[in-house]
């Protein structure tokens, strides 16, 4: 029984240390193409490294994220501002830092909306409702998991639905 224990054990270890070295390469790659992208296309970038990031390094998430929405809100990226907007909530929500992050995702979920992005808007109002339930508004927050549970059926994102 150990030396199946030890082989078990070596095999976790082995995927984990590939899936940190697969997430480590991801960001290295990002961090390089970063480097070499004309201006408009950095928030994209920016927003795929914190998305890279999170929920490892939040600060660092944060940041790109927020550095993400002003690069695409100069460059008039709406689509790019809505997913930094939705990182920025995420990482926020996580830091507890709530009434910031419910102001994020509803911002967020409206551009999502103007995209008609159903499953993206879905995804902010849930970060939107929890931030409600984490500030003790539960009639707000079963409203917006209301309209959170129903955009995520609409776009057959079926795990956010019931989440919601």
């Amino acid at each position: 029984m150990t030396n199946l224990y030890c082989e078990i054990l070596a095999a976790y270890t082995e995927i984990a240390m590939s899936t940190i070295d697969a997430q480590d390469n991801t960001i290295k790659r990002l961090e390089k193409a970063l480097q070499d992208a004309a201006p408009s296309g950095k928030p994209a970038l920016l927003n795929n490294l914190a998305l890279a990031c999170f929920p490892g390094d939040l600060s660092r998430a944060l940041y790109l994220a927020e550095e993400a929405t002003q690069l695409a809100v100069h460059y008039n990226d709406e689509y790019q501002q809505a997913e930094g907007l939705y990182i920025t909530a995420k990482c926020l929500a996580m830091l507890e830092r709530y009434q910031e992050a419910q102001n994020k995702a509803h911002r967020a979920a409206l551009l999502f909306f103007q995209y008609d992005n159903a499953s993206r808007e879905s995804e902010a109002l849930y970060i939107e409702g929890i931030t409600y339930h984490r500030l003790s508004a539960y009639p707000e927050a079963i409203e917006i998991f209301r309209r959170c549970a129903e955009k995520a059926h609409s776009a057959g994102n079926i795990i956010k639905e019931a989440e919601a």
